[in-house]
């Protein structure tokens, strides 16, 4: 019998080949100025680090910095591998559940937490449990 973190993979890593397969786990420092505009939009597509799909096209969610901290795992395909997790308060966020490509939802430690909806790797972020709100770490993501 598979446990529900092997059926959560399973369901998450079939047929989705991943690009990067190697991607760090942690958050990566960036340089934000050359990808928000004035509006505070992001400028640029933001997509999953480890399989590049789009999690939001350009100018779709609002750039936060030291707002709502969170502790997040360490990211892993079906996020639950993490060992360790990390304060993170550097966000890309919207309250319209539309504005997402493609995204997944799991809840890791009492916390609704979100994936990439094609290769289940994160968390890649967080949602309030009314559904309402969506805040993706903007340090764990890539941007073309």
């Amino acid at each position: 019998m598979m446990t529900m973190k092997e059926v959560v993979q399973n369901l998450f890593t079939e047929n989705v080949p991943a690009k990067n397969e190697r991607c760090d786990s942690k958050n990566e420092k960036q340089d934000f100025s050359e990808l928000v505009d004035e509006q505070q939009r992001n400028k640029k597509k933001i997509s999953c680090r480890r399989c590049q799909c789009v999690v939001f096209h350009a100018k779709q969610v609002t750039f936060l910095q030291g707002k709502d901290p969170k502790e997040l795992k360490e990211m892993s395909v079906g996020g639950m591998d993490g060992k360790e997790t990390e304060k993170t308060d550097i966000w890309w966020f919207t309250a319209n559940e539309y504005a997402f490509d493609t995204i997944g939802f799991l809840t890791v430690d009492d916390l609704d937490v979100l994936m990439c909806g094609d290769c289940g790797f994160g968390p890649i972020g967080w949602r309030t449990s009314d559904n309402k709100n969506f805040w993706i770490a903007a340090e764990r993501m890539s941007y073309v």
